[in-house]
């Protein structure tokens, strides 16, 4: 259970000043037990629909608060986060009476603001984009709470703008995709299944892991976030399913290493969202998140900064959280509504294999060049804070990010001997290898291509 984990010094991330804790790598032994302990993620998701309710109120009901520090919370941004969070936790009405009770509020509270004068107004006035500018009101609608005049007024702005408007990125082509389906399911709307993005999105092209950025990664997860509605549709994807998972255990790294949580609960959404049983990397940042939301009670954002926030008050703290984390902690609620829905996505394999000797010699030899090579890497610490004999099957995420961060610095050195630790322990599946042997290929051409001028 979450409330007996270690406790431990919190250390600090220079760039973000996030607390981390270190020990909670440890949680990695007792991880089958908080990914399936519903009542701890029934708790998160209660959680975070209070963190939506709270600042909902503080951005919309107290314009004080609304015209200072909260300013870059108004708009359609929080509203249209706080519809999806009920999309997502729709389907567990019905399991807990508390939490049927604060989402129905919740919902009453945000349906004016999401059908005010300035909103209608755009989707008057740019038909194009009228979908995007009506989602929190298409979400409240296949809710159960619908507002006839403003889908009559919806309905003319797409019949208008159908064929005009801006080229979008194809996880936004994919959003548009989620919300039509959510009109064709209501009564208010016939509209039809637009053409099918996904072999365009990032489910269906591999992920330059070696040299990922945040908005790589957050393209990819919202391909599969608005693809699946949030998990509760099955998909035919473009490449193979292990394709996919190994892309989304890469951008894990990714993640862990930058010390993003809110990143790390999105990649953590593949998993349940494509009914994938859950990895052993998946469940070590799973524990990560997990004891970071006990200590606080939200999940901190990337603007968090923990001195500040212990400097404050708690009626200082509430609202800075809510200014700095309220994005993170509705991800929070978002994933663990997705694993209450989807049972065998909470299944963690056995860290004991007949492997398991053999990979503990790989993530020996690996976890010794990290620290001779000087890598910073947070994946990779949080691998060596585990318990000997839980490190082995672990190997592989150590190794991707070993080999990421040894291409992003250049160390071409420490990536050729990880690529013959990956040959000697026959650890050559996924992509973090397969790109790496190719990064060499071409630093090959390279040099015998400037030698000859």
């Amino acid at each position: 259970m979450i409330a007996t984990m270690p406790t431990a010094d919190t250390s600090f991330d220079s760039s973000t000043g996030i607390g981390f804790d270190h020990s909670s790598a440890a949680v990695i032994g007792n991880s089958s037990n908080i990914i399936s302990d519903r009542i701890a993620l029934m708790r998160w998701v209660c959680s975070s629909i209070a963190m939506a309710t709270a600042t909902m109120q503080s951005v919309f009901a107290n314009e004080a608060v609304a015209a200072g520090e909260h300013a870059e919370l108004l708009g359609d941004k929080v509203l249209a986060e706080t519809a999806m969070l009920l999309v997502a936790v729709a389907p567990l009405r019905g399991t807990d009476r508390c939490l049927d009770t604060a989402t129905d509020q919740l919902a009453t509270m945000i349906a004016p603001y999401s059908r005010r004068p300035s909103l209608l107004a755009g989707i008057c006035l740019q038909p194009g984009a009228a979908l995007e500018q009506a989602a929190a009101h298409v979400m409240l609608t296949s809710l159960g709470y619908p507002d006839p005049l403003v889908a009559q007024l919806l309905a003319t702005s797409i019949r208008h703008g159908n064929d005009r408007g801006p080229e979008r990125l194809p996880h936004r082509s994919l959003e548009l995709e989620w919300l039509k389906r959510m009109l064709a399911g209501s009564a208010l709307s016939s509209a039809a299944d637009a053409p099918d993005h996904l072999a365009s999105c990032a489910l269906g092209r591999p992920m330059d892991v070696l040299h990922l950025t945040k908005s790589d990664v957050y393209a990819f997860t919202h391909a599969v976030m608005y693809a699946t509605d949030l998990g509760g549709r099955r998909l035919v994807l473009p490449r193979t399913l292990d394709a996919v998972v190994d892309d989304a255990a890469a951008a894990l790294a990714f993640s862990l290493d930058a010390v993003d949580y809110d990143l790390t609960a999105e990649v953590l959404m593949t998993w349940p969202m494509l009914g994938v049983s859950w990895s052993l990397e998946a469940s070590l940042a799973f524990g990560v998140l997990a004891t970071v939301y006990e200590e606080f009670g939200f999940l901190p954002g990337g603007l968090f900064e923990i001195a500040r926030y212990r400097s404050m008050d708690a009626t200082d703290r509430a609202r800075y959280a809510q200014a700095t984390s309220y994005h993170s902690t509705f991800v929070m609620g978002i994933l663990c509504a997705a694993l209450l829905r989807a049972p065998q996505a909470n299944s963690v394999p056995e860290t004991h294999h007949d492997g398991a000797l053999h990979h503990g010699a790989a993530v020996l030899s690996i976890l010794e060049l990290a620290q001779r090579s000087g890598s910073k890497s947070e994946s990779i610490r949080l691998v060596q804070e585990l318990r000997v004999e839980t490190q082995a099957p672990l190997a592989g995420l150590a190794l991707a990010a070993l080999l990421r961060n040894a291409s992003v610095c250049g160390d071409l050195a420490t990536l050729q001997e990880a690529l013959g630790i990956a040959l000697r322990y026959d650890m050559v599946d996924g992509p973090a290898v397969a790109q790496a042997s190719e990064l060499l290929q071409r630093c090959a051409a390279l040099a015998r291509a400037t030698s000859a001028e």
